[in-house]
């Protein structure tokens, strides 16, 4: 097969020692770079520096001093519902951990009850008000099924 550009040499001429037209229309690029040269090097951008903000002291602080009681009337808390009490620790446990990953606030109360000996009670909640106390251990009664009975903390 022949081409229809005529033969050049690598300096870009023909083989006649002229200038073939397709390499006049061609723009002309820089020469690569032969594997043993070095590139210069590109000067490196200033990178600002910025002092670190200080930190904060850490300083000697003194407790804080509880305030004067609530009034039993007002304080949160006062109530609980206890929905069962075991003998057993683990049982306990159990049932507050079940509880707990539905979201109550379930916790275990272990009481000596001397001739009785050691029980573990279940309960649910802080509440401010009985009323709140009754509505809440409603709710558990029927989301539950389990005896929820309020009582003063």
């Amino acid at each position: 097969m022949t081409s229809t550009f005529p033969e050049t040499s690598p300096s870009g001429r023909g083989t006649d020692g002229q200038t073939s037209s397709r390499s006049s229309k061609l723009p002309s690029l820089p020469e690569a770079p032969r594997s043993g040269d070095l590139l210069p090097a590109s000067p490196r951008p200033e990178v600002e520096r910025r002092p670190e903000p200080r930190r904060a002291e850490l300083t000697e602080t003194k407790p804080i001093e509880p305030s004067a009681p609530r009034p039993a009337s007002i304080q949160a808390g006062d109530y609980a519902i206890q929905v069962s009490s075991f003998r057993s620790l683990d049982q306990a446990s159990e049932l507050k951990s079940r509880l707990s990953k539905k979201g109550y606030g379930a916790y275990v109360q272990s009481v000596d009850l001397s001739d009785k000996g050691m029980w573990h009670r279940v309960r649910i909640g802080n509440f401010r008000d009985k009323e709140g106390a009754e509505r809440a251990a409603g709710e558990v009664r029927t989301r539950e099924n389990l005896p929820a009975q309020v009582m003063r903390r």
